[in-house]
């Protein structure tokens, strides 16, 4: 999910990053949807969900994004504003496209210029992602399911 424009709306400050990161997951990560993988950058965020019913994941969303973007236009003294655009839902075709996207999300930060290694990013689920699959398991997911054929889903 982008912000207009590209605009850095998530990031004004580290404690708007942190809780819009317990705030998505929150609404997402119900016992009807679980979350895989997810990154929260200053412009925009990415999750890789499973859910039975896209239509409600979507309305929450959208209720969410409602909700965050009057409180951040009242915050930040913009009233009217424009904050969300440009929200994408795939389905996964099998394991090889799981495992490239969730590569592809964790990746996000190292792609946008914010950190070296997508190890570093601390809003995303890459270091729970390494505790649970252990470092061996997780690289050689990140050496067999390569990303760099993969589109480009944002700039």
């Amino acid at each position: 999910m982008l912000c207009y424009e590209h605009k850095p709306i998530i990031g004004t400050s580290i404690s708007r990053i942190q809780g819009f990161e317990n705030i998505v997951l929150d609404t997402i990560n119900t016992e009807y949807d679980k979350v895989y993988s997810y990154v929260i950058l200053p412009n925009h965020y990415h999750i890789l969900i499973k859910t039975d019913n896209i239509k409600n994941l979507l309305n929450r969303i959208f209720i969410l994004h409602r909700k965050l973007a009057s409180n951040w236009n009242k915050e930040d003294d913009s009233m009217g504003r424009k904050i969300w655009c440009n929200i994408m839902d795939s389905g996964i075709k099998g394991d090889r496209h799981f495992w490239a996207t969730m590569n592809y999300i964790h990746n996000n930060p190292v792609k946008h210029g914010y950190v070296d290694k997508w190890q570093d990013w601390k809003f995303s689920s890459a270091e729970a992602f390494i505790k649970n699959e252990g470092k061996e398991k997780t690289l050689k997911i990140w050496k067999k399911y390569d990303i760099s054929r993969m589109c480009k889903w944002d700039k």
